[in-house]
Protein backbone atom coordinates (compact mmCIF):
# COMPACT_ATOMS: atom_id res chain seq x y z
CA UNK A 1 0.00 0.00 0.00
CA UNK A 2 3.06 2.34 0.77
CA UNK A 3 4.37 4.16 -2.45
CA UNK A 4 7.21 6.64 -2.58
CA UNK A 5 6.34 10.27 -3.74
CA UNK A 6 8.27 9.64 -7.03
CA UNK A 7 9.76 13.96 -8.14
CA UNK A 8 10.03 16.66 -6.55
CA UNK A 9 8.38 18.94 -8.96
CA UNK A 10 5.37 16.44 -7.68
CA UNK A 11 5.97 17.65 -3.99
CA UNK A 12 6.04 21.16 -5.30
CA UNK A 13 2.61 21.25 -6.36
CA UNK A 14 0.95 19.97 -3.35
CA UNK A 15 3.16 21.83 -1.14
CA UNK A 16 2.26 25.07 -2.27
CA UNK A 17 -1.38 24.60 -0.98
CA UNK A 18 -0.56 23.10 2.32
CA UNK A 19 -2.25 25.98 4.00
CA UNK A 20 -5.29 26.05 1.85
CA UNK A 21 -5.24 22.03 2.41
CA UNK A 22 -5.54 22.13 6.04
CA UNK A 23 -9.48 22.79 5.36
CA UNK A 24 -11.21 19.62 4.96
CA UNK A 25 -13.63 21.41 2.35
CA UNK A 26 -10.65 21.99 0.14
CA UNK A 27 -8.67 18.51 0.40
CA UNK A 28 -12.50 17.36 -0.26
CA UNK A 29 -12.30 18.91 -3.92
CA UNK A 30 -9.53 17.29 -4.73
CA UNK A 31 -11.00 13.80 -4.79
CA UNK A 32 -12.94 14.30 -8.40
CA UNK A 33 -12.39 11.56 -9.76
CA UNK A 34 -11.68 8.84 -6.53
CA UNK A 35 -13.02 5.21 -7.58
CA UNK A 36 -14.36 5.01 -4.58
CA UNK A 37 -18.01 6.02 -3.93
CA UNK A 38 -20.29 7.06 -1.00
CA UNK A 39 -21.00 3.41 -0.08
CA UNK A 40 -17.22 2.94 0.65
CA UNK A 41 -15.30 2.88 4.17
CA UNK A 42 -12.79 4.79 1.98
CA UNK A 43 -14.64 7.31 0.30
CA UNK A 44 -13.74 11.09 -0.64
CA UNK A 45 -15.37 12.53 2.92
CA UNK A 46 -13.14 10.05 4.74
CA UNK A 47 -10.03 10.22 3.00
CA UNK A 48 -10.40 14.29 3.47
CA UNK A 49 -11.48 13.93 6.83
CA UNK A 50 -8.35 12.09 7.24
CA UNK A 51 -5.82 14.41 6.06
CA UNK A 52 -5.16 13.10 2.69
CA UNK A 53 -4.99 14.92 -0.74
CA UNK A 54 -6.14 12.76 -3.98
CA UNK A 55 -3.05 12.56 -5.97
CA UNK A 56 -2.70 10.49 -8.66
CA UNK A 57 -0.50 9.56 -11.77
CA UNK A 58 -0.13 7.55 -14.26
CA UNK A 59 1.14 4.37 -12.67
CA UNK A 60 -2.18 4.53 -10.27
CA UNK A 61 -5.07 6.51 -9.91
CA UNK A 62 -6.04 5.83 -6.42
CA UNK A 63 -2.88 7.72 -4.98
CA UNK A 64 -3.54 9.82 -1.33
CA UNK A 65 -0.69 12.03 -0.07
CA UNK A 66 -1.14 13.21 3.78
CA UNK A 67 -0.45 17.02 4.04
CA UNK A 68 0.79 17.08 7.31
CA UNK A 69 3.88 13.40 6.88
CA UNK A 70 3.27 13.09 3.20
CA UNK A 71 3.02 9.26 3.15
CA UNK A 72 1.71 8.67 0.14
CA UNK A 73 -0.84 5.55 -0.13
CA UNK A 74 -2.39 3.47 -2.71
CA UNK A 75 -4.09 0.27 -3.88
CA UNK A 76 -6.54 0.93 -1.73
CA UNK A 77 -9.89 -1.40 -0.85
CA UNK A 78 -13.16 -0.42 -0.58
CA UNK A 79 -13.43 -1.84 3.03
CA UNK A 80 -10.25 0.30 4.30
CA UNK A 81 -10.25 2.12 6.76
CA UNK A 82 -8.17 5.99 6.01
CA UNK A 83 -7.81 6.49 9.43
CA UNK A 84 -6.58 3.45 10.09
CA UNK A 85 -4.57 2.40 7.33
CA UNK A 86 -3.05 6.48 7.73
CA UNK A 87 -2.21 5.65 11.77
CA UNK A 88 -0.49 1.65 10.35
CA UNK A 89 1.71 3.55 8.09
CA UNK A 90 2.35 6.46 9.80
CA UNK A 91 2.05 6.17 12.91
CA UNK A 92 3.69 9.49 14.25
CA UNK A 93 2.10 11.64 11.83
CA UNK A 94 0.82 14.89 14.31
CA UNK A 95 -2.33 14.82 12.29
CA UNK A 96 -3.56 12.30 15.37
CA UNK A 97 -3.00 14.84 17.69
CA UNK A 98 -5.17 17.81 15.84
CA UNK A 99 -8.38 17.79 14.15
CA UNK A 100 -8.29 19.52 10.30
CA UNK A 101 -11.36 20.69 10.11
CA UNK A 102 -10.59 23.66 11.82
CA UNK A 103 -12.52 26.22 12.84
CA UNK A 104 -11.80 30.00 11.72
CA UNK A 105 -12.85 31.56 14.63
CA UNK A 106 -11.19 28.95 16.82
CA UNK A 107 -9.15 30.83 19.40
CA UNK A 108 -6.60 27.62 19.44
CA UNK A 109 -6.70 27.54 14.84
CA UNK A 110 -3.75 29.92 14.73
CA UNK A 111 -1.42 27.76 17.02
CA UNK A 112 -2.92 24.80 15.39
CA UNK A 113 -2.12 26.25 12.03
CA UNK A 114 1.48 27.21 13.14
CA UNK A 115 2.14 23.34 14.04
CA UNK A 116 0.96 21.72 11.57
CA UNK A 117 2.45 23.81 8.79
CA UNK A 118 5.77 23.48 10.25
CA UNK A 119 5.83 19.73 10.49
CA UNK A 120 4.45 19.59 7.32
CA UNK A 121 7.58 21.86 6.25
CA UNK A 122 9.88 19.90 7.96
CA UNK A 123 8.58 16.57 6.40
CA UNK A 124 8.27 18.20 2.88
CA UNK A 125 11.64 19.20 2.67
CA UNK A 126 12.71 15.65 4.75
CA UNK A 127 11.06 14.03 1.22
CA UNK A 128 12.45 16.22 -1.18
CA UNK A 129 16.60 15.74 -0.04
CA UNK A 130 15.56 11.93 -0.08
CA UNK A 131 14.53 12.78 -3.50
CA UNK A 132 16.88 14.26 -4.44
CA UNK A 133 19.61 11.82 -2.77
CA UNK A 134 18.03 9.16 -4.85
CA UNK A 135 17.88 10.87 -7.92
CA UNK A 136 21.73 11.89 -7.66
CA UNK A 137 22.53 8.27 -6.58
CA UNK A 138 20.56 7.30 -9.44
CA UNK A 139 22.81 9.66 -11.97
CA UNK A 140 26.12 8.65 -10.59
CA UNK A 141 25.44 5.13 -11.92
CA UNK A 142 24.33 6.08 -14.78
CA UNK A 143 27.39 8.56 -15.67
CA UNK A 144 29.92 5.46 -13.67
CA UNK A 145 28.58 2.80 -16.43
CA UNK A 146 28.81 5.22 -19.49
CA UNK A 147 32.37 6.30 -18.37
CA UNK A 148 33.03 2.33 -17.81
CA UNK A 149 32.01 1.56 -21.07
CA UNK A 150 34.09 4.72 -22.71
CA UNK A 151 37.36 3.35 -21.08
CA UNK A 152 36.51 -0.36 -22.06
CA UNK A 153 37.11 0.37 -25.39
Amino acid sequence: METELKNNQYLFAISEKIPYYLYKKHRLLTFKGWPYKKKSKCNAEKMASSGFVYAPNKECNDVAICIICWKELEGWDSDDNPIDEHRKHSPSCILFNYSLDLDINSKHTLNTISTLLTHSFNNFMEKFFENFEKGWEKKRDEILKTLNRYYKK
